[in-house]
């Protein structure tokens, strides 16, 4: 716009910034080696965060920064620590190479807020130019002086133009009423918005569920809807409400003609936090990234409002900022550290936006089908979709709602959050150091589903040693002798992962043995018992299909199976798992099943990407596989051995080395294919049907 200049009035802050130089040896005499050394920087925070974001970004600033009637001032506390770099790795380091060359740091904790007297800061207030019009307005409000502040409403008593934007950043209390929100429920026209995180939501008491999936924040915000509850009343006074997820997503809310929209901007690979662990320390001003590259992205467009483009390309300045730098000319310095400056990704390409999908829904879609996000905004049905993610992999997969650990991916909205939640009680098990008993999971699902390949997974990402073993060949005699082998793990200061696969084996006359270890981290061995140590338990279970058949013994004998299931101790058992999964596979598990062609999907993309590199263009690229292939393995009626019948499939096919083509010629014939398709000729006839109705070979 031609006068792009942005008013910007808001609580300010002294943010101290400490920096702890660990000692580096020497004798006692030489206090700068043997004892740590504290740098401590002051420079302005709060509101005047804004001004270099939105300067970056090529906007005009002039900025009030309200002081608190008590006088006092407000100051935030972080520690920070230098980054250490070995290579292609990065991490926190307790020493740098010299103190007295520049570093990079990042926060390492955030120590929380306080109050002092003594010198004020420099608060900047713009003079009798506040008159004047102003395109944009931002309101940086964290609770403090502004909401209240006679100098706050006086200086916006004088914006009245209904095409000038107010977007106004809250924190909390959000439910309190004050006369800024007083000031911008009473003030007319479509272009204001409010900007909250979600965290400040969980705190005022909205369910919002973190790092399930999107599908579950899309339930909770339409939900919290229904009820009158605070998102409903702050949508009512701004008309417009933005919700921000991390640097992950982005929920926009909009009331428009009687009907309220929910658009979801989200990175359909990670769920809320998920950057946040991919770097080592932390950055605060997320918030302040996003709105002030909000209000460039806004700018771009002329300033008419939030275009499909907008949010996106705001959420990637965020991103970017939040795994930035803060540069320390020298570690024994005055000069104060430069955080990095958030600037707009107006690249549709980058990495920072390449994964950010939007989906949009009515208030009124809330009880439709469950897979929300996976058929919104789709126009395909999921035999089309499905077809695609075999060709095309990972462009594909990345354009659903998905979970990608390592090498494991899955598409399916109960997988997904069954995964996320696994992975979160992993997470917090390896973090609570005062844990001392094993942590117990258990992974159900029919055979082949696939029930060890996502968990080891996690593992693998994370460095924890495995341990598989297979009770199917073991006797009672043997557990002793595994979980010595755990213990050894755990005397090396390691926590193991230990997998016991096929735990129902022998007509679950093992369960019982697993329940002191489990209980009270303790086996027995002979007259004697021995701690296990910190450990992490993974059962899989080889003849229940879900949890729940398992503990109402669906399994067993059909001779009082509620009675002889107690016998076995399954329901006790049960009781000690802190988390269960149930693993689908790739073939139908009911009738209102409409995912299992899009597990099939991704599974036989993997086995082709992993089985048949030579017919995948580039490694990740097109996949040059005949439809009626394609189709045939995701219209066949069930793998009788699941996930592992598909692949011997792919393995039986008859592809020469120099090959670059999957083919209806190259499918084993049905005297093969019988041993894992519970209808070997419905899958041919798929395949040879459509391809120009060639002779089937029986």
């Amino acid at each position: 716009m031609a006068d792009s200049t942005v008013l910007v009035v808001g609580d300010p802050t002294v943010d101290q910034v400490l920096l702890t130089i660990p000692p580096r040896g020497g004798n006692a005499s030489d206090t700068l080696a043997s004892y740590p050394n504290y740098v401590l920087w002051q420079q302005r925070g709060g509101v005047h965060l804004a001004k270099p974001a939105l300067e970056a970004n090529g906007l005009s600033v002039k900025l009030d920064a309200i002081e608190r009637e008590n006088g006092k001032i407000l100051n935030s506390l972080v520690s920070i620590k230098c980054i250490k770099h070995d290579g292609r790795t990065e991490e926190f380091g307790d020493a740098v190479h010299s103190i007295g060359l520049p570093a990079e740091a990042r926060i390492d904790r955030f120590e929380g807020y306080f109050e002092s007297t003594g010198a004020a800061y420099d608060c900047e207030q713009v003079g009798r130019e506040y008159e004047a019009f102003f395109p944009y307005v931002l309101l940086v409000d964290a609770g403090g002086a502004t909401r209240t502040s006679q100098r706050a409403r006086d200086l916006l008593a004088h914006i009245s133009d209904e095409s000038c934007w107010v977007i106004h950043k809250m924190h909390l209390p959000l439910s309190q009423s004050s006369p800024l929100r007083d000031w911008c429920r009473q003030r007319s026209g479509e272009r204001k918005l409010l900007l909250v995180s979600a965290e400040d939501l969980r705190l005022e008491g909205i369910r919002l569920r973190s790092h399930l999936s999107w599908d579950a924040v899309v339930d909770d915000i339409l939900g919290s809807l229904d009820y009158g509850s605070l998102v409903a009343d702050l949508l009512g006074d701004y008309r417009t409400v933005c919700i921000q997820f991390g640097v992950e997503a982005v929920a926009v809310l909009r009331r428009l003609s009687g009907s309220t929209i929910l658009e979801m901007y989200v990175d359909t690979v990670r769920a809320e936090g998920d950057l946040a662990h991919e770097h080592p320390g932390d950055l605060y001003g997320k918030m302040n990234a996003f709105a002030c590259a909000l209000i460039a992205a806004i700018d771009d467009s002329g300033g008419e409002g939030l275009d499909e483009a907008a949010v996106p390309a705001a959420l990637g300045a965020a991103r970017r900022y939040a795994q930035g730098r803060i540069k320390v000319s020298s570690l024994l310095s005055s000069d104060i550290p430069a955080w990095p400056v958030p600037k707009l990704d107006r690249d549709q390409t980058s990495d920072f936006r390449k994964t950010i999908r939007r989906f949009e829904f009515e208030h009124s879609d809330r009880p439709s089908i469950r897979k929300t996000l996976l058929i919104s905004s789709r126009t395909e049905d999921f035999q089309s979709l499905a077809r695609k993610i075999v060709r095309h992999g990972k462009k594909e997969i990345d354009a659903l709602p998905s979970a990608k650990i390592k090498d494991f991916r899955t598409v399916d909205r109960d997988e997904i959050e069954s995964f996320r939640t696994i992975q979160r009680l992993i997470d917090r098990y390896l973090a609570d150091k005062t844990a001392v008993r094993p942590v117990s999971i258990g992974v159900f699902g029919p055979p082949g589903a696939g029930k060890s390949f996502g968990i080891k997974q996690i593992a693998r990402q994370r460095g924890i040693p495995t341990r598989e073993f297979n009770l199917s060949e073991a006797s009672p005699e043997a557990l002793p002798g595994y979980f010595h082998e755990m213990r050894d793990i755990v005397l090396r200061g390691e926590t193991p992962l230990c997998f016991f696969d096929e735990f129902d084996s022998h007509g679950c006359s093992l369960v019982s043995r697993f329940l002191a270890p489990m209980q009270d981290g303790e086996f027995r061995e002979g007259g004697r018992v021995h701690p296990v140590g910190r450990a992490i338990f993974v059962f899989a279970g080889g003849t229940a299909a879900t949890a729940g058949d398992f503990v109402a013994g669906e399994m067993l004998p059909n001779v009082d199976r509620v009675t002889r299931a107690k016998e076995l101790k399954l329901p006790d058992f049960v009781s000690r798992l802190s988390g269960v999964i149930d693993i689908l596979g790739p073939n139908r598990s009911g009738e209102n099943d409409r995912s299992y062609v899009l597990r099939r999907a991704v599974l036989l993309r993997g086995m082709i990407e992993r089985l048949l590199p030579r017919i995948v263009a580039d490694g990740e690229g097109e996949a040059d596989v005949e439809e009626t292939v394609v189709d045939a393995f995701l219209g066949c009626s069930k793998f009788l051995y699941g996930a592992r019948s598909m692949e011997q499939i792919v393995r039986m096919s008859a592809l020469r080395a120099s090959q670059s083509r999957y083919g209806v010629s190259d499918l084993p014939d049905a005297s093969r294919l019988k041993l894992h398709i519970e209808d070997a000729e419905g899958f041919l006839d798929i395949a040879y049907r459509r391809s120009g109705g060639v002779a089937r070979q029986a």
